[in-house]
């Protein structure tokens, strides 16, 4: 239970990510840390007891990314990051969000490469990642990097391909674009609140817009939605200081 609510502050240095970085890409294994079971591995929760497992063991594997495999075999997550592959046919393969939860960043780049080539979300048997030409890791540390082995063996010709290289680009023009209200919102709500208290000679402030709130719903696929809730707090002036609004 949370008898209060309460902040989560984690602060560390990020290093820098590099071209070099990228074009290198990641090795990965398969994970022996059991995968999360389905109702935990959807809950976005600050419990990364499995991920720091996971960190450790690649660390002792001297490899960069372990990933978890459900109970028939198939592919999962890797540390707090999403997974997908290039398959064989040339399509964006991500697996199943049974066992995984479901990525800002996974989220976009299927939404991204839907411009461009198919996007599945099915099951990938470990078996497949020998034949498929690509696979990423898509999180928020990494957007979008390649993985060029796993368990030493190569994935397509051992180089970040293509794919991940594009959508690494459409990723990362897309965080630095202007935000932009989405066509398919749902609804439109803006609130005018009136201001007391201030002095009169800023009467012609008195109302702060607190708008633009809207609650999108865009399944990825019929058993697993996601919903995002944005609430856009905008000001007439830079500073709150002298407006008690709450």
């Amino acid at each position: 239970e949370c008898p209060q609510p309460s902040l989560y502050v984690a602060a560390y240095r990020v290093p820098v990510r590099t071209d070099a970085w990228y074009d290198k890409g990641l090795t990965a294994f398969r994970s022996d840390v059991p995968v999360k079971p389905a109702m935990f591995a959807r809950l976005k929760t600050t419990n990364y007891l499995s991920a720091v497992f996971m960190t450790l063991e690649a660390m002792q594997k001297h490899m960069d990314v372990a990933l978890t495999f459900d109970a028939n075999g198939c592919l999962t997550e890797a540390a707090i990051a999403n997974v997908a592959v290039v398959d064989a046919k040339g399509a964006l393969v991500l697996p199943e969000f049974k066992n995984a939860l479901v990525g800002t960043v996974a989220t976009k780049a299927m939404e991204l490469a839907k411009t461009f080539m198919p996007v599945e979300i099915r099951p990938i048997p470990q078996a497949e990642l020998d034949s498929v030409r690509e696979m990423m890791i898509l999180g928020t540390a990494h957007e979008c990097i390649g993985v060029t082995h796993f368990e030493g063996r190569p994935i397509g010709d051992g180089k970040t391909g293509p794919v991940a290289h594009k959508l690494r680009k459409l990723i990362r023009e897309d965080l630095l674009a202007p935000p932009r209200l989405p066509s398919h919102s749902k609804g439109f709500r803006a609130y005018r609140i009136p201001v007391r208290g201030v002095p009169r000679w800023q009467k012609t402030w008195r109302f702060a817009l607190v708008g633009l709130f809207f609650l999108d719903s865009t399944p990825i696929q019929d058993s697993a939605p996601t919903n995002a809730s944005f609430l856009i707090i905008h000001t007439c002036r830079k500073s709150l200081k002298h407006m008690p609004l709450f």
